[in-house]
């Protein structure tokens, strides 16, 4: 079941990894790739970081 909650610090992992992999699937389309330290400005850090942010999660798993 997928449900949506309010991004926890628990969760700052996997929403760098989804960010990266976002990233990444869009500049494929131009033949581009990203690094993690390309998109450090866009990685989370802290807890005010995460404010205003909501993860969809299905069976306990970050999956956007």
């Amino acid at each position: 079941m997928l449900r949506t909650r309010k991004a926890l610090m628990k969760d700052i992992d996997a929403i760098n990894e989804l960010t990266l992999e976002m990233h990444n699937h869009l500049g494929a389309l131009v033949g581009i790739e990203f690094s993690e330290e390309e998109l450090k400005e866009e990685m989370y850090e802290s807890k005010d970081d995460l404010k205003n942010v909501y993860v969809a999660e299905s069976d306990r798993k970050v999956v956007g």
